[in-house]
């Protein structure tokens, strides 16, 4: 859900880590995930790393569809992204659940935002999916790797 669904349904509080993964306990839930127009983050009872490429393939779709304002073919993020580090840490615990986070493209002037967290939750889904034995690189800052069919 977006970082503004969130607050809605639990006002925020000082701790993202704790509050998401208390709302995944009180849902009876093994995956929470959040975007924001400089962040995505999941906490997950799963695979860390699993979540982790799912929040990169899913800033990378939103992303690619920001810049062309609609759905399109990741070939590059866009030269005018930016990105920001998220405003807390970008691996953690939280009793059972693991934290996750990653910084996302973002563009000041995009070409479109109808439809960019839908985008961003099928990419997280397209890598949910797939056999943890593909992968793919993404072309995301730092080498990171995605699975990928």
């Amino acid at each position: 859900m977006s970082h503004s669904e969130f607050v809605q349904i639990l006002p925020e509080g000082s701790d993202l880590v704790r509050d998401m993964a208390d709302l995944g306990t009180r849902l009876d839930l093994d995956r929470v995930c959040v975007h924001a127009d400089h962040w995505a983050a999941a906490v997950t009872r799963g695979d860390a790393e699993q979540e982790r490429q799912a929040l990169l393939m899913g800033c990378l779709l939103a992303g690619t569809r920001a810049s062309h304002g609609l759905p399109a073919y990741p070939q590059a993020i866009d030269a005018r992204a930016t990105f920001i580090d998220p405003p807390f840490p970008v691996l953690a615990r939280q009793g059972p659940w693991s934290f996750v986070a990653c910084a996302s493209p973002h563009l000041e002037h995009p070409a479109g935002t109808v439809g960019l967290g839908d985008s961003f939750t099928g990419g997280c889904l397209l890598m949910l999916g797939l056999p943890a034995k593909q992968t793919l690189s993404t072309g995301m800052p730092h080498g990171d790797t995605v699975q990928a069919g």
